[in-house]
């Protein structure tokens, strides 16, 4: 029961079949996968050494990817019973670190290409930042630390398989060929699991579909496939839970241009403890919504085909580089007439009270042209309410009152 759709995961896998076993034929990489003894471990002490060199190469990357790291730390050992793997969460109380454990009793059923994928789901990038991050969280209540929500734990743990990639910590293409792997078994329980449960589908017809589209071999197939029977759309969340992150990652990215940051996007995610998935997306489209710059400025002007709004875009970007101390925020009116009112924020202080993009410009050029001049010792307050620490001058509405300054993290 093949399946005839030319997806990106099959010319991916002939791609690297054709560099590292010398074939792009889909049946012959899944056959040399499956049963080619030199593509698969001889013992236990094998499996523990590259579970361990995997981590330590993502130890070493972690920093460059993530702001927040857990101060727990992330071992590795193997147990002849259980999963193939799986990850095992520090203790609340610090005395215990993260461990990745590996099933060693068959050491022949593990291929060489698998594990550092799994090492990366498991442990690092994957479930231990996950939920050593949420063990560790001091504001959020102790059922956010440990409670599972699958499409997002395990839509994290897949997604850093990928992630794995772009951070460059795959040895070589016979690892990243393990990559596909695991994207093969994933992709297969979509199919199968609503083949069997919505679409009638037999157990043989279950174990034949994921032989005849995947490197497993009989033994795992048929455990997964047994799984699934009883345990309906379990297996389903894993990868619905990695393409949600993935279109929340580019939607961010679409709306940030150069100002996404990798790490402000993985510390948003992993920051809060365990929620659903509408949860999440809310949170970062939050974030990256929450300070957008003068590139996202001259798009909602352009959008309007608005000629006047475009050159006032432009004289923003211009006083916005030359002095580099100055990013918009909120809500802006997409034409030239009173609408939200836009924050300018200077050094995490909020200064509001603007309410039509002439008045903004022109307090904006007064402000970067004598802001050495003033002091923070005056506050003002628009007929909003809204309070600043940092004087605008030119403001019709405001008038200077005795304030504290206003709290850095509004805004």
């Amino acid at each position: 029961m093949r399946n005839t759709r030319n997806s990106e995961l099959d010319e991916e896998y002939k791609e690297l079949g054709a560099e590292v076993l010398g074939t792009s034929d889909l049946t012959e990489i899944y056959g040399r996968l499956r049963n080619d003894p030199e593509l698969h471990f001889e013992d236990g002490p094998m499996i523990v050494a590259a579970s361990k060199a995997a981590l330590a190469k993502a130890k070493a990357a972690m920093g460059d990817w993530f702001g927040r790291l857990p101060e727990a730390d992330c071992l590795v050992s193997e147990t002849p019973s259980g999963p193939l793997a799986f990850y095992f969460r520090p203790a609340a109380d610090g005395s215990r670190p993260g461990t990745f454990f590996v099933n060693t009793s068959d050491p022949s059923g593990w291929g060489r290409f698998e594990i550092e994928a799994l090492a990366y789901h498991e442990g690092i990038p994957g479930h231990h930042l996950q939920l050593a991050i949420a063990g560790e969280l001091q504001d959020v209540p102790n059922f956010r630390k440990h409670a599972h929500i699958t499409a997002y734990a395990e839509g994290w743990g897949l997604y850093t398989e990928r992630l794995a990639d772009e951070m460059g910590l795959y040895t070589g293409p016979l690892e990243r060929i393990g990559m596909l792997s695991m994207d093969s078994m994933r992709a297969g329980r979509l199919v199968v699991d609503t083949g069997m449960h919505a679409h009638g589908w037999s157990r043989q017809q279950a174990i034949d579909f994921l032989a005849s589209n995947s490197p497993m071999n009989v033994g795992q197939i048929t455990n997964e496939v047994d799984r699934y029977i009883g345990w309906p759309g379990q297996a389903l969340a894993y990868m619905i839970g990695r393409l949600e992150i993935m279109r929340m990652r580019q939607e961010a990215r679409d709306t940030m241009g150069d100002r996404f940051d990798i790490k402000g996007f993985h510390d948003v995610v992993l920051s809060s403890g365990l929620m659903p998935l509408p949860t999440l997306d809310r949170m970062v489209s939050e974030w990256a919504s929450s300070s957008p710059g003068w590139k996202s400025m001259i798009t909602l002007y352009q959008r309007d085909s608005c000629e006047e709004c475009t050159e006032i875009a432009k004289r923003l970007r211009d006083m916005v580089v030359a002095h580099d101390v100055i990013t918009i925020g909120d809500q802006w009116p997409s034409e030239l007439s009173p609408g939200p009112l836009p924050t300018i924020i200077e050094n995490r202080k909020v200064v509001r009270g603007i309410e039509n993009v002439r008045a903004f410009v022109r307090a904006l050029d007064t402000y970067l042209t004598e802001w050495n001049r003033f002091q923070s010792d005056t506050c003002y307050v628009d007929e909003h309410g809204n309070v600043c620490d940092i004087p605008v001058p030119d403001l019709a509405d405001a008038r200077p009152v005795d304030a504290t300054p206003a709290d850095s993290s509004r805004g």
